[in-house]
């Protein structure tokens, strides 16, 4: 198959990665959701403040490898075996950053270009066979795949949708010298890279440039010459390919440019978000009234977080109606967790009824709260809620506010 179709659904995606979370029913939880729970305590008992996160190394360890191991099919090539799926728009992304957060971004930026969930993806980690390189597994290795260029021939077969590097608050893409080598492919190839900043990033950054007085410009500053790879021979290959088209320096500008250009788009929404936060709170632009500021956007951004889980196991609800999977435990923890979205998703719903926040389409926040408070208590009403998006668009709504809105977030 070629590389170009290694490709799976965004519905596949969130799909798998919500499995990966929600796990065995039969032991109250995922892998994941478990490992990170254990990683928190960890943390506490040393003393460290960061909050656990699970970024793609540990997916791939606990879950890719295991689940394909000596099938020769990556996770996209399983999902799809019979007929595998063309790219539409391909994904670059830091291997370090928190799944979650990345997932949520790609959501947002997916809703507010308008696209359907069966948008066809290209992510290395799920479209790339892992194991290959184990003893006694049947392959293809790493290399016997990078033999067949797929990210450069993903980037010349002119994804619909071209490239969406994203931006998380985990990790910098631009250290990561394979991201910075398909910036350069997707360039040289005429496919203009777009970019996506999680909220969680974006929280962070405005209230850096709020604290220090920092500029757009000073956040966008990046030397991709200073990235690197895992491999000393990935290295070595990448560097020599940049420098044979169109050099580190260019790169940094163009990057630069790209990367200053959505920020500063952001940076305009986050200031909308912060005088919402004024407004509906204190009206205080005083220190303690940015300390308020900052809890309201950080509300925001969980509430963001919450909606994107909601989306995510509509995935994962769907993609088991696909598969005629119909195991009632495993339906009632998806349901469990759908529950857990409620008290969120309704703080958005109020809040937009009294001071309306900025990016949120009124036609997506019009349910009655009282309504839904009802629907979310019933198993029934519960399950049609998160079968149906378009019955209950809050969610969908919210996605596009975090990135926002559908103006911001369209390519240019």
């Amino acid at each position: 198959v070629d590389p170009e179709r290694w490709g799976m659904t965004v519905q596949q995606f969130c799909a798998f990665i919500m499995a990966c979370f929600s796990g065995d029913v039969e032991t109250g939880g995922g892998s994941l959701a478990q490992f990170a729970e254990d990683l928190e305590v960890k943390l506490a008992m040393n003393h460290q403040k960061a909050a656990a996160t699970v970024n793609l190394y540990e997916i791939n360890e606990r879950f890719v490898k295991p689940w394909t191991r000596n099938s020769g099919n990556s996770i996209s090539l399983l999902l799809n075996n019979s007929q595998p799926l063309q790219a539409q728009l391909m994904i670059s992304h830091s291997w370090g950053e928190d799944v979650i957060e990345a997932m949520i971004a790609i959501l947002g930026k997916i809703c507010s270009m308008g696209l359907p969930l069966g948008t066809v993806i290209w992510f290395c980690t799920f479209a790339q066979y892992q194991p290959g390189d184990e003893d006694g597994d049947c392959g293809p290795t790493v290399q016997e795949q990078l033999d067949k260029q797929p990210f450069k021939r993903v980037i010349a077969s002119q994804p619909p949708h071209g490239m969406l590097v994203i931006h998380t608050s985990r990790a910098d893409v631009y250290k990561r010298l394979w991201c910075v080598f398909e910036v350069n492919e997707a360039k040289s190839s005429g496919v203009p890279p777009s970019a996506v900043f999680s909220m969680h990033l974006l929280s962070e950054t405005y209230d850096s440039v709020w604290r220090r007085g920092l500029s757009a410009s000073d956040h966008c500053q990046v030397d991709t010459k200073k990235a690197e790879c895992g491999s000393p021979a990935d290295t070595d290959m990448i560097t020599k390919l940049v420098e044979a088209t169109h050099g580190f320096e260019k790169l940094n500008r163009e990057i630069f440019s790209f990367r200053k250009e959505t920020l500063t788009g952001m940076l305009n929404a986050a200031k909308s978000f912060s005088d919402w936060a004024t407004e509906a709170h204190d009206g205080s632009s005083s220190s303690s009234g940015h300390e308020s500021d900052k809890r309201a956007m950080q509300t925001l951004r969980d509430v963001a977080n919450t909606a994107g889980i909601w989306v995510a196991l509509h995935c994962l609800l769907s993609e088991c109606k696909i598969a005629g999977y119909s195991d009632a435990k495993y339906r009632r923890h998806i349901l469990c967790m759908a529950h857990n979205c409620a008290r969120p998703l309704m703080w958005a719903l109020a809040q937009q009824s009294r001071y309306p926040i900025p990016f949120l389409d009124p036609r997506k926040a019009s349910h009655e709260v009282d309504k839904l408070v009802v629907d979310f208590e019933a198993t029934e009403t519960l399950q049609g809620l998160l079968e149906n998006l378009e019955r209950f668009s809050l969610p969908v709504g919210i996605l596009e506010m975090a990135v926002g809105g559908q103006q911001i977030a369209k390519p240019r």
